[in-house]
């Protein structure tokens, strides 16, 4: 009886194996398809964004009036942060387009700075029009270089899709009977935009992203050169580790470039999973940062606890008289930004950010690169505008909750004294920050609580 039913049996196996294997293919050709439609969508983005960029400064070299030249100007911040956009989404992990991104970022930039500059009555001079025109040229020439890759790629039946899984950035190795939809030659025009954006002579302004700016030496390193063994210890004294766990080194610390010359130390758990990234700065050995890559899984801790877990891990390594002004919640987990106190005055360049993991109070990241740039004995002058005046200076629609001096950074890199005025316009809160000297408006942020955290836009 029971070889009777034996054959029905791995039939029905056979069955149920081959409609499981044609659901997968089905599952699988769905997820391919969705991944090139949007792989698609960013590249159209890219090419559509980099051919409005070209036509809207025209436009606002052609404008005369103020209200035209910061609307097309506006509009060139906007677009350039979109093309930045699309081309972050392409899958080019192993063609570099920093030279690229940066070209796009500094337009942007550029672009926000002249706002400001026409906001307060400045013209635009010869040499703010000589560099949009220099803009109108290479947008252009990206324009051509987009549009010829794009009917390349059309005429080869290139999939971006497909380009992932056989590697775009190296070639297979192999002879092909006939091309395959998606390999590096296919992307060479990438590398050439990437070689002309390369040679582009450096953009010197009044902005963030300036090439000046780049220059910069960190101001925060103080204390003699440490080796890479001496690196290693202090990362491993630095982060936070719960009772009884031992981190060793995981290999030789290995130099990394940047602004900050730094040391790069990985620390592997003896006899466990998980492993902690961190730089140590060659100058001084101070902590650039570091990440503890173990999940999270649970939360059981509210905001004020993890607060008050930041706090003391900052006090314990070192740094005191600092006040949360910002949260954010990742991943089961907060992270608070820090500004240090001096004289009463808070000094916001000088950020410290810490990641507490809300399952047990772990502090699992650390970031000090803004603090380390920008930290130094400032000599504060004195205030020319009292509290009041400057309360007087805020929107009289607001509902002002509190006045305090604060050191804040300035689109060139600067710093300036001001009154940071706590207001709230119905049940919207905003921070107004008016120069304590000029009582010129500087910015103003607003405050918004977005999943436990409260940050400032």
């Amino acid at each position: 009886m029971r070889s009777r039913f034996l054959p029905g049996i791995s039939l029905l196996v056979a069955i149920a194996a081959v409609i499981w294997g044609v659901g997968m293919r089905e599952a699988r050709n769905r997820y391919q398809a969705a991944l090139e439609a949007g792989y698609q969508r960013a590249f159209y983005d890219l090419i559509d964004q980099v051919e409005q960029l070209q036509v809207v400064t025209g436009k606002a070299l052609t404008a005369a009036s103020a209200e035209q030249q910061i609307a097309h100007l506006a509009e060139i911040g906007f677009r350039a942060g979109a093309a930045q956009d699309a081309l972050s989404r392409l899958p080019l992990k192993g063609i570099n387009t920093s030279a690229s991104r940066k070209f796009l970022a500094q337009m942007g930039d550029y672009a926000n700075t002249l706002i400001r500059d026409r906001a307060r009555g400045r013209e635009l001079g010869a040499q703010e029009r000589q560099q949009l025109a220099r803009f109108e040229v290479e947008t252009a020439r990206l324009s051509r270089q987009l549009h010829g890759l794009e009917s390349r790629l059309a005429g080869r039946g290139f999939r971006w899709a497909i380009a992932i899984t056989t590697g775009i950035g190296r070639g297979t190795g192999m002879a092909q009977p006939r091309p395959v939809p998606g390999t590096a030659s296919d992307l060479n025009a990438f590398s050439t935009m990437e070689e002309r954006m390369q040679k582009l002579p450096a953009l010197i302004y009044d902005g963030p992203f300036s090439d000046h700016r780049e220059k910069e030496r960190p101001r925060g390193l103080t204390g003699a050169p440490v080796s890479r063994e001496r690196a290693a210890e202090i990362a491993r004294r630095f982060v936070d580790l719960p009772a009884g766990a031992v981190y060793q080194p995981a290999g030789r610390p290995r130099d990394t470039s940047g602004r900050i010359a730094a040391f790069s130390v990985v620390l592997q758990q003896r006899n466990g999973a998980g492993q902690i990234y961190a730089d140590v700065s060659r100058k001084g050995g101070h902590v650039v940062w570091y990440l503890n890559s173990r999940p999270v899984a649970a939360e059981r801790l509210d905001t004020p606890a993890a607060l008050d877990r930041a706090r003391r891990f900052l006090e314990s390594r070192g740094f005191r008289n600092m006040e949360a002004i910002q949260s954010a919640r990742e991943d089961h987990a907060l992270v608070f930004s820090f500004a240090p106190r001096q004289d009463g005055v808070l000094i916001y360049p000088d950020l410290v950010r810490v990641k507490v993991a809300l399952d047990d109070g772990q502090v699992i990241g650390f970031d000090a690169r803004q603090y380390l740039m920008a930290h130094h004995d400032r000599r504060l002058p004195q205030p020319r505008l009292s509290p009041d005046e400057a309360r007087a200076r805020a929107n009289h629609g607001m509902d002002v909750q509190g006045v305090r001096l604060a050191v804040i950074p300035t689109a060139g890199g600067g710093e300036a004294l001001a009154y940071e005025i706590r207001a709230k316009r119905g049940a919207d809160a905003y921070l107004i920050f008016v120069n304590a000297l000029t009582g010129r408006e500087e910015d103003i942020l607003k405050v918004v609580s977005a999943g436990g955290g409260r940050l400032t836009m």
